[in-house]
């Protein structure tokens, strides 16, 4: 107990002095470093600053749901400090910073558990009430009369054939074989129609457009309007005279240059006038806009089932087997919400990109995170070592490595160092996987990349911060077992006795608690300080204001990045289920997760209100986020009283 106490101890104090520093030099950089910009519309005009309100829906449900959750764990820790001070005193909620046992499962008798059950069941209630006091507190956006109500009226159309199977060949139409293919679908969606009315119907009036795939023409159009503007600016720079040998050979360089340039601009131009004018392969999407908005909800009525996991309807026309289809139906979302260039991507691929991905993921992050915890059980390896293998060392020959491990006995190396790497992992090398994962499943929302950010997210930071560290302890029974198992081998004669030492101790210790504390206290203090300050941003944007040629590359440099809001949610959202599921059992995680929500949204309602970041487009246009995080709290609830 005293040695768990005294390691709490110094990560309280130096996550203190980590924040009280960064805190300081924000303070002194601020003048000289801003990233934010004055007048930039994230508030509304009129009235003090302390009455005015965001306007995006997004940052104003994130902000009420960081309010929410250090509410809630404030709450949570005075109540838990009322039923744990007279049975445990005050080391359990304190962080043992007064001595004495950090855990209140140990040497628990019977009135303790009854105890330790009610205040569980108490405060799960309390947490179910703030997340149902949350989802009354959660905004719609207000979208203007004329959008909504467009929406509302239009029906999106996917799965469209696009592929001869038998030639294996992709369809080439032209302008009058979309329109074609709209009037094709018109007609269907008319029968149809008709055919439910029985008879008393008149045909609907609607608009159909077909998507045609557009990536290539993205890129082509991309890359000749970065020609043209560092073709001008390379036409203002030969205007400068130059004297001497060496602007000669400035000179001739950028006429080279020059040559190189106009011939890319004329080849461009020329691709482009093939793509806009030729022939174009179909993406599978078509949106249909009627006039009347129970037309779009007829083919939305066959609801799938829950089991079919799928969140479409199917529309069927024509005269099987030769002249049918079955196309997939769903609500439009908003045009800035979807993803123009990668609706020619079925739904079979992005699977397949998707799950190949995240396995791949998956390998890497349980070696790299069990490399941690590996590291992080030095403190007890080394000592078994040293009892035990003393013997067997020499005669296998392994006392040079054996003494370079005893030799390694830094208190921070094996203390403090493995949650800090935790945390880098989870905030630096992690989400920057995840974006790549879900950008190369090519999602036809954006939105659904936030989405694939939230759930790939949380998953594995929950794998990452409890299940791995968990089950390290769990797997050194294994290796008693395999050792047991060898024969003849000298190794055979002193694995098993290391081991089962090696376990007691393990158990003793209680390694996961502990690591789940110095892990939250890392990510209230150094995570937070790290976007406090925003070296990172910093740094990109003076590589980029050095690098940047035109002046679409010179605005672009002055931009300030996309605020994440799949990975925010996430991360806040992995700290809360730490928090409630291993409260019961220390139940000083309780004030450093209140610690960690205090700071968050200290920092994060700076960042967004004084635009550090940007909001990018307001996803929240449905919810979508808001409604995953709310289904996640009760989740997390629900498993942690079973």
């Amino acid at each position: 107990g005293g040695t768990e106490a005294a390691d709490l101890t110094s990560s309280l104090l130096i996550n203190a002095g980590v924040l009280a520093l960064g805190v300081a030099v924000w303070s002194a950089l601020k003048p000289f470093c801003r990233l934010g910009r004055s007048g930039s519309g994230c508030l509304e005009h009129g009235g003090p600053p302390s009455t005015r309100r965001v306007q995006s829906t997004a940052v104003r449900n994130y902000i009420c749901f960081l309010q929410h959750c250090r509410d809630m764990f404030v709450v949570l820790t005075v109540i838990s400090a009322a039923c744990t001070l007279p049975h445990w005193g005050f080391p359990p909620i304190t962080l043992g910073v007064f001595g004495g046992k950090i855990s209140t499962t140990r040497d628990l008798d019977e009135s303790g558990l009854a105890l330790l059950c009610c205040e569980t069941l108490l405060r799960g209630l309390f947490a179910l009430a703030f997340v149902e006091r949350l989802q009354r507190h959660i905004k719609r956006p207000l979208l203007r009369r004329q959008e909504r109500d467009i929406i509302q009226r239009t029906l999106w159309l996917s799965d469209l054939p696009v592929w001869d199977t038998e030639a294996k060949q992709p369809f080439l139409f032209n302008d009058e074989d979309f329109k074609r293919v709209a009037r094709e679908i018109e007609s269907a969606i008319n029968q149809d129609l008709h055919k439910s009315t029985l008879g008393l119907f008149t045909p609907a009036d609607m608009r159909v457009q077909v998507a045609p795939v557009v990536d290539r023409w993205y890129e082509v159009s991309l890359s000749l309007c970065n020609a043209q503007e560092h073709l001008e600016v390379l036409r203002s720079s030969m205007q400068v005279h130059r004297r001497g040998c060496w602007g000669s050979l400035i000179a001739r360089w950028y006429a080279r240059r020059h040559r190189l340039l106009v011939a890319s601009v004329a080849r461009l131009q020329a691709d482009l006038e093939v793509i806009v004018h030729g022939r174009k392969h179909m993406s599978g999407t078509a949106f249909i806009t009627f006039e009347n908005s129970s037309h779009r909800d007829h083919f939305l009525k066959k609801k799938p089932r829950c089991w079919q996991f799928r969140d479409h309807a199917y529309f069927s026309f024509g005269v099987p087997p030769f002249a049918s289809a079955t196309l997939a139906c769903m609500r439009a979302p908003h045009p800035s919400d979807v993803n123009w260039m990668n609706l020619h991507i079925n739904r079979f691929e992005q699977r397949v990109r998707f799950i190949s991905l995240t396995l791949l993921l998956f390998i890497c992050m349980v070696v790299v995170v069990t490399f941690v915890m590996t590291f992080s059980q030095l403190k007890v390896i080394i000592p078994a070592f040293e009892q035990h293998v003393e013997s067997a060392a020499r005669s296998l020959r392994w006392s040079g490595a054996v003494q370079v491990l005893s030799s390694w006995r830094a208190e921070f190396a094996y203390n403090q160092l493995p949650a800090v790497l935790l945390v880098a992992i989870n905030t630096l090398l992690l989400p920057q996987c995840i974006w790549k994962i879900s950008n190369c499943s090519k999602p036809h929302r954006r939105s659904s990349v936030e989405i694939i950010q939230l759930h790939l997210n949380f998953t594995f930071l929950i794998l990452n911060a409890m299940v791995i560290p968990f089950l390290g302890l769990k797997s050194v029974d294994g290796l008693i077992f395999f050792a047991e198992q060898r024969h003849g081998d000298p190794a055979s004669l002193f694995l098993p006795t290391i081991m089962e030492g090696l376990v007691e101790r393990l158990m003793e210790m209680e390694r996961p608690g502990i690591l789940a504390l110095r892990y939250v206290l890392n990510c209230a203090c150094m995570s937070n300080v790290n976007s406090l300050l925003q070296v990172p941003q910093l740094l990109y944007r003076a590589y980029a204001r050095r690098v940047a040629v035109t002046a679409r590359e010179s605005f672009e440099a002055e931009a300030v990045w996309v605020f994440a809001w799949g990975y925010w949610y996430a991360w806040t959202i992995s700290i809360f289920t730490i928090g409630l599921c291993t409260s019961s059992a220390v139940p000083s995680m309780l004030p450093c997760a209140a610690l960690f929500f205090a700071l968050q949204h200290a920092v994060d309602r700076h960042n967004l209100l004084n635009r550090v970041y940007s909001h990018g487009p307001d996803i929240e246009s449905e919810n979508l986020l808001a409604i995953r995080v709310l289904h996640y709290m009760r989740c997390v609830v629900a498993f942690w009283w079973c």
